[in-house]
């Protein structure tokens, strides 16, 4: 049975980021921007940042519309918006801490949405979920009044929260 959770804060100018949470896991939606943003918060925070710790192991795995995965290791250039190869279906990032798997995020590209599954989801979704959506709604509202911050400066800034603090 699904069920609504609290939402991530918003700038005035940004729409709601509900969550919809079912037994295992829980789901919320995303557009074109916040999803390229999404995935970039993820490279960066996780996979960059924390797989550079020893006691975390990091696994991003990029997929094709045939479950085939891909390489693109965008994590290494500037960040751009648009999608980094037109053929990424979904990205997924597993965090593991002393072997014991926490958390995998998974990024659809079609459909725009975003799945959590694991043991550390309600910590996730009151930290991590929330901090991130600070720092995309300010990119995307910067963005709009035609700046043009830096993308993976602002995302590393994350403040990380416990079981995923380096």
């Amino acid at each position: 049975m699904a069920s609504n959770s609290p939402e991530a804060p918003r700038s005035s100018k940004s729409p709601i980021h509900q969550i919809v949470r079912g037994k295992s896991q829980a789901t919320f939606k995303l557009n074109k921007d916040t999803l390229l943003l999404w995935r970039r918060a993820l490279l960066i925070r996780y996979f960059k940042i924390l797989g550079d710790d020893p006691n975390y192991d990091v696994k991003w795995k990029d997929f094709d519309i045939k479950s085939k995965s891909i390489d693109i290791n965008d994590e290494q250039k500037p960040f751009q918006w648009k999608s980094p190869t037109d053929l990424l279906y979904k990205s997924a990032v597993e965090i593991s801490f002393n072997n014991k798997k926490l958390l995998v995020v998974t990024l659809f590209y079609t459909t725009t949405n975003a799945m959590i599954q694991g043991k550390t989801i309600d910590t996730w979704l009151e930290n991590d979920y929330k901090e991130i959506w600070l720092v995309i709604d300010n990119l995307v509202s910067q963005r709009t009044k035609g700046d043009n911050p830096n993308v993976d400066e602002l995302l590393a800034q994350v403040t990380p929260h416990e079981p995923f603090k380096k």
